[in-house]
């Protein structure tokens, strides 16, 4: 029993760590040369960043004719990314290593 709860945390471990790269969270629907162009870095570094999201099951891939476009597949992370930053925020005058980051707005925030 105990062996299949660390399992499933390892598995959302490798999930989490998919994401732990500000590339990898690049919102909206796109192919490889449109997103490396977004981002300005190498075609070679968004399919690397692609392929490991993929095999994770968190970009799956559709075509649109030519193209093979990605999206990511987790509603939650540009949440999950605010309250993280939301928590660092808190901590910033205790812990100035925390740092915050800087243009993450909590939810409702215009």
């Amino acid at each position: 029993m105990q062996s299949e709860h660390l399992s499933r945390y390892r598995k959302q471990a490798r999930r989490l760590k998919g994401l732990a790269n500000g590339t990898r969270l690049a919102e909206g629907d796109c192919h490889a040369t449109e997103r490396a162009g977004r981002l300005e870095i190498g075609q070679s570094a968004v399919s690397r960043h692609l392929a490991l999201l993929r095999a994770q099951g968190i970009s799956p891939e559709h075509r649109e004719g030519a193209h093979v476009n990605y999206m990511l597949n987790i509603p939650c992370a540009p949440p999950l990314v605010r309250c993280t930053s939301e928590a660092c925020n808190q901590h910033r005058a205790s812990d100035p290593s925390c740092g915050g980051v800087p243009g993450i707005r909590k939810e409702g925030d215009r």
